[in-house]
């Protein structure tokens, strides 16, 4: 290790509010002054060095950075957001509790960085199958060990996109179902295509699965992969044992989809990996791509959005319509502002919390003039 690298490193553990000399508490987080584009910045550096060392067969030196980037301030930040993000926000887990103010998302990023973490049962709750035959079981983690998790999704989560099977596309960043299906459509339609398909479904596959493959073959830190196996569920306010399985929930989305029109898919290449700098200007022409037909509607939207070269000038990343959006007015309306181009500003909606975060709220939100949440 160089010692640039050890210099970077030693910056990044220490950039969290530290200690003040003989003070008994920690400087307080304040949520709505965090430097996102920094913390994005340090991640994604940590990121990419450990698709190298994967790609290098560097098991050790990927431990390593996996390490230091699940005790970074930058990447507990973003794993608070994360949640606080997700449309299962508003779900809480057994404890009841919500991330719904700036000072719970700053205790939620301290709460990240203690040791003696001890995650709570999973709270058991039933969705509608699909195919309208009985019910779904889910198990939905509290917010603090949601944020645990997405913590430590940061640091899997490149290791897993550098070793996965190039046509596999469940549960990947980046991909759908569409592309799965283009890719049987690619395979199938030669002339000297197999004429028959063998489908195989793993009966009770997540219910079912072993602890101890799961702690093999999982490359994270294996004491908190164990205590997530084995925190148990509560249904009805009754406890229960999780000795084999994992249950399905945690950062879910329900999607109800209806009148979609048919359109092609171009599908994802196989190799892509979003976390390898070499394939970044690939995935920024297909998000372009998937912006122009969501808000194909929304020409202003659209405009401004491509103008911004589809980040955000607050934290300097991608909107997407997963991160959602909303649109700022540079001078308010209640000051005399328009909606004009020139004072119009596309922002992730937490950015957009952030720049207002030092005055009053109800007056501020006057400048957004509409937001993906409304359907945008």
């Amino acid at each position: 290790m160089t010692m640039t690298q050890q210099t970077g490193i030693r910056r990044e553990l220490e950039a969290a509010p530290k200690r003040a000399a003989g003070a008994s508490l920690r400087q307080a987080i304040d949520w709505r002054s965090i430097n996102w584009k920094r913390a994005n910045r340090n991640v994604r550096r940590l990121q990419r060095r450990i698709v190298e060392a994967q790609q290098q067969s560097k098991k050790r030196k990927v431990r390593a950075l996996q390490f230091i980037l699940t005790r970074s301030y930058s990447a507990r930040c973003l794993a608070v957001r994360r949640v606080v993000e997700n449309p299962g926000r508003r779900t809480p887990g057994v404890d009841g509790q919500k991330l719904d103010t700036p000072e719970k998302k700053a205790q939620a990023v301290d709460k990240l960085s203690t040791e003696d973490y001890q995650p709570q049962p999973l709270k058991r709750v039933y969705i509608a199958k699909k195919n309208g035959k009985g019910r779904r079981p889910l198990g939905i983690p509290t917010m603090d060990d949601r944020a645990r998790q997405a913590l430590h999704l940061l640091a899997l989560d490149p290791v897993a996109e550098t070793t996965a099977d190039p046509n596999s596309y469940g549960f990947r960043k980046e991909r759908s179902v569409a592309d799965a299906i283009e890719q049987c459509f690619t395979l199938l339609a030669r002339s000297n295509s197999p004429q028959w398909i063998l489908e195989g479904d793993i009966q009770s596959c997540f219910d079912e699965i072993s602890h101890e493959w799961l702690l093999s073959h999982i490359p994270m830190d294996h004491a908190i992969l164990k205590k997530w196996l084995e925190a148990g569920i509560i249904e009805q306010e009754s406890f229960s044992l999780t000795t084999t399985g994992t249950p399905q929930g945690g950062m879910i989305r329900l999607v109800k989809a209806a009148d979609v029109p048919i359109k092609r898919h171009v599908k994802i290449k196989a190799a892509a990996n979003p976390y390898d700098p070499e394939w970044e200007t690939y995935f920024e022409e297909r998000l372009g791509l998937q912006m122009k037909e969501n808000l194909r509607e929304y020409e202003k939207l659209l405009k401004l959005w491509y103008k911004q070269n589809g980040r955000c000038p607050q934290c300097g990343q991608k909107i997407t319509p997963e991160t959602s959006w909303h649109l700022h007015h540079r001078v308010w309306v209640v000051n005399g502002g328009d909606d004009s181009m020139a004072n119009l500003v596309v922002m992730h909606p937490i950015c957009h919390m952030q720049l207002h975060g030092q005055t009053n709220l109800a007056e501020s939100f006057g400048c957004c003039i509409a937001s993906s949440e409304e359907g945008v």
